[in-house]
């Protein structure tokens, strides 16, 4: 084992003094004391007394100085201090117990393996000092074979253990550090991952929504939010059960069956976006927005399902209270404009009205039927459930029709291509299209360039029968795509150009086509002009 490397953590002293200088001690304190008891010649020997002082006081010093602070060429010293007293206790033993110059092994082996490399070398040299020191003593040289093969026998056997101690050590060595590089690496990977989940769980507890993990263990990670919103509903996320039996449909009465509930249907592998319902019970309804999407490994492995559920509720209830004035105020105003409509007719018939007169009322007329149009936009706009009372019709003849119902400006801009083929023909609400249609055309004309056509195509494109309605108008940015089909959005543009209009037209457009299964989609680039593609499901798709 390393006694001692520099760099490495502080060991307390005893540990040192019983892996480096007890077994000396003790093997020293056996021979010295045994060779009492035999060899009496060798009770009065100065070498053995300066010999065992020299190993004792060395044990001493090690055991109780702070080697610690000490560097590691401090520490040499006590090994050479463990050497010079076995040289001097092996030339007072020798003689009469040869195997005393095992005592050796202990100090070489501590120089070899408790060190750095180089102090291999001092055990070497120790080595050798232990075998001439009788020499050195009798200031004399080996005179025969034998006396040189008793010098070098015991500096080669024990060189030889030093060496491979050595190696070993740095062997060991090399092995400690690549540990300990591990361990650093893998303290820091930990450290980094605590980190990691300590910034994730500071984002779940302050966004303002419910945010849960449902790993496909089992394992749970969900924000106090997320725990709230599930005892509205009805159920707790621990028990794995998450639907409840309160949560209800736009109308606030009708409950959502439980397989239908978001969470359910997210972790069943459907990806849900954006499903909205109100919680709780009655008089105490939140609105939640529910969004739910399954995460993966890049290689594809399914970790879990990920859910986010936002608190919309004033959201919802200011978009219930516009509704709903836009419900009063259209059938306020409908009621007095229906009788306004009327005497008006009255008037145009009586034949007593002065010829002066007509043409004052055709601008009446003019200004009934205007405001006749807009206030039967405001109660398309607050009714999102339209009837439709479905006809077989061709539509592209059904387009055409449409077409020639338009004022003559306006019909005189449209190009019209397409087929008018038997793949056309469709269950739709012939009034409700042609009015979708009339509104698109209509709108392409007023934003388009003038001395530019409106393009209206009409043809089928795999399952779905497509019109396009392309003009070439200032166009819309992104941002206005995004906002294109929100009610009472009306662009820059509209307004730059003082057009008239409430900004429902596009709203009430896709809601007629998604009444029929369709929908409606904008393609825009600003300075060069707008598509509008409307697409219906044909027959059996």
């Amino acid at each position: 084992m390393v006694v001692f490397e520099r760099g490495t953590i502080r060991q307390r002293r005893f540990l040192v003094f019983v892996r480096a200088q007890l077994p000396l001690l003790a093997g020293t304190t056996f021979v010295i004391g045994s060779a009492l008891v035999v060899v009496p010649e060798a009770r009065g020997d100065v070498f053995l007394l300066v010999g065992g002082l020299v190993i004792v006081a060395s044990c001493v010093i090690g055991l109780l100085v702070p080697w610690h602070r000490i560097t590691a060429s401090g520490l040499v010293v006590l090994a050479i201090a463990d050497v010079i007293g076995v040289a001097f206790v092996r030339e007072a033993l020798f003689p009469y117990v040869p195997s005393v110059e095992i005592l050796a092994i202990f100090p070489v082996l501590w120089l070899a393996y408790g060190f750095m490399k180089w102090v291999v070398v001092a055990a070497v040299a120790g080595t050798i000092f232990i075998a001439a020191f009788p020499y050195l003593v009798a200031w004399t040289v080996p005179q025969s074979g034998l006396e040189w093969l008793n010098l070098l026998t015991l500096p080669v056997l024990v060189i030889g253990i030093a060496i491979f101690a050595n190696l070993a050590a740095e062997e060991l060595r090399t092995r400690r550090a690549r540990l300990v590089h591990a361990f650093e690496v893998q303290q820091e990977a930990l450290e980094e991952a605590q980190d990691s989940a300590m910034i994730s769980r500071g984002i779940l507890d302050t966004v303002n929504a419910g945010v849960a993990f449902f790993a496909v263990d089992g394992e749970l990670v969900a924000n106090d939010r997320a725990v709230e919103i599930a005892a509205a509903i009805g159920f707790d996320l621990d028990e794995q059960q998450y639907s409840g039996e309160r949560m209800y449909e736009a109308d606030r009465i009708t409950p959502i069956p439980p397989p239908e509930q978001p969470l359910v249907r997210g972790l069943r592998g459907e990806s849900v976006e954006q499903d909205f319902a109100w919680i709780g019970p009655a008089h105490q309804q939140p609105a939640v927005i529910t969004s739910t999407s399954p995460v993966r490994r890049p290689s594809g492995e399914l970790l879990g399902t990920v859910a986010v559920m936002y608190d919309v509720t004033q959201l919802a209830e200011a978009i219930e209270i516009r509704e709903e004035f836009l419900r009063t105020v259209s059938h306020e105003l409908r009621t007095p404009l229906t009788a306004a409509v009327g005497n008006l007719e009255l008037l145009e018939e009586d034949p007593e009205i002065p010829e002066r007169l007509l043409s004052r009322l055709e601008i009446v007329r003019r200004g009934m039927d205007r405001l006749t149009t807009r206030i039967a936009e405001l109660m398309a706009a607050s009714d999102h459930d339209i009837d439709v009372h479905l006809v077989r019709v061709n539509v592209g003849e059904l387009v055409d029709e449409c077409l020639a119902g338009l004022n003559r400006t306006i019909r005189g801009r449209v190009m019209r291509f397409g087929t008018d083929g038997p793949g056309l023909e469709l269950d739709v609400d012939p009034r409700r299209l042609s009015q979708a249609i009339g509104e698109l055309l209509t709108n392409a004309v007023k934003f388009g360039a003038e001395d530019m056509p409106v393009v209206l195509r009409v043809g089928t494109v795999g399952e779905w029968i497509e019109l396009q309605i392309t003009d070439t108008g200032p166009g819309m940015s992104r941002a206005e795509l995004t906002r294109a089909f929100d009610s009472f959005y009306r662009a820059p543009a509209a307004r730059a150009q003082a057009i008239q209009g409430f900004g429902l037209g596009l709203h009430i457009v896709r809601n007629i086509f998604r009444a029929h299964g369709g929908d409606v989609e904008l393609r825009s680039e600003v300075g060069v002009g707008t598509t509008v593609i409307c697409r219906l499901p044909r027959p059996g798709a």
